[in-house]
Formats: structure tokens, C-alpha cells, sequence
């Protein structure tokens, strides 16, 4: 019996994520079809995230604005790069602050390694 139950447990929750990964899937293409785009136009990575459910209208909508910019348009053809861009809004900002500190560490001759 407890076999049974955790079966139709485990289907409904299949149920569940198939159903919230369609309707993610239909809200990143209606931010897509707002922005005036088509999906061939995105890179396949994020197609292929996009068609599996994986990509949310958040996403797509951070994506349209990031490649408006010259300097993001180049960082997002870098594969893993664009991730974290896309992923984290504070990504540039946290990376500017790690080179910054390594930068005066090293200017001071403070060995990071050793603190």
C-alpha cells in the first residue's frame, strides 16, 4: 500500500514540474514574442533552455536588455559567461570588487593566499 501511495505521489509531482516547466516555457516566449523577437534569433544554448522549460520570462527579459549593450552583447557569446550574467544581476558588480581587491593586494604586496 505505501508503495502505491508514493507512486501517485511521485506521478503527481511529475505532473507538477511538467506542468510549471510548460507555463515557464509559455512565459519566456511571450516576453520574447513583447520584445519583438523571434526564437531563432537567440543562441542555441539559450533556445534549447528556452524549449526544455529550464529558461523564465525573467530571464529572456534580462537577456533582450543585456544585448542592447555593445560590451554585453560581446561578454553573453562567451558560453559559461553568459550564464552567470544572465543567472546573477550583481555578477559584474561582484567581479569588479574581486579584481579590485586583488588589485590593491597586490599593489600593497599583501599575499591573499597566506590570510
Amino acid at each position: 500500500m505505501a508503495t502505491t501511495a508514493a507512486v501517485a505521489t511521485t506521478a503527481a509531482a511529475a505532473a507538477a514540474a511538467k506542468q510549471g516547466t510548460a507555463a515557464a516555457s509559455a512565459e519566456a516566449l511571450f516576453v520574447l514574442a513583447r520584445a519583438g523577437r523571434k526564437l531563432s534569433s537567440l543562441p542555441a544554448d539559450v533556445t534549447a533552455a528556452l524549449e526544455g522549460g529550464r529558461v523564465t520570462g525573467d530571464i529572456v527579459r534580462c537577456f533582450a536588455e543585456m544585448e542592447r549593450s555593445s560590451l554585453l552583447r560581446w561578454l553573453l557569446g562567451f558560453r559559461g559567461f553568459s550564464e552567470y550574467l544572465l543567472a546573477d544581476d550583481l555578477f559584474l558588480a561582484k567581479l569588479a570588487m574581486e579584481m579590485g581587491i586583488g588589485m590593491i593586494a597586490n599593489v600593497c604586496g599583501i599575499d591573499m593566499d597566506e590570510s
